[in-house]
């Protein structure tokens, strides 16, 4: 992945995603950075991929909103390896017990 490709497709990145992604839909987003450059400051970190969860209606919907997305578009994302599925979660609130999803 191109670190210059991802600096040179943020601004429009982070514009898209702050004026058309719904409200709570994307809930984790950052990158993925390998052990050797893990000690560096931010700035000279390499990057070799990204993580997001999004909350979606359904795969065709997470899809749609990602291959609508400029690092998608310029290839800032590998798109070989963009892997979506569905994962079930559950909420966890301050200060509550966690539990596994069927066993309240």
């Amino acid at each position: 992945m191109s670190n210059i490709r991802r600096q040179a497709a943020s601004p429009e990145h982070l514009d898209n995603v702050n004026k058309n992604w719904e409200p709570g839909f994307m809930r984790v987003a950052g990158v993925t950075v390998p052990a050797e450059y893990e000690h560096l400051p931010f700035q000279q970190k390499q990057w070799n991929g990204s993580v997001l969860i999004l909350c979606a209606q359904g795969l065709d919907v997470a899809w749609a909103v990602v291959k609508g997305d400029v690092f998608y578009r310029h290839n800032v994302w590998d798109k070989e390896s963009i892997v979506l599925m569905p994962s079930p979660m559950t909420p966890i609130p301050d200060h509550a017990p966690l539990v596994l999803p069927g066993q309240q």
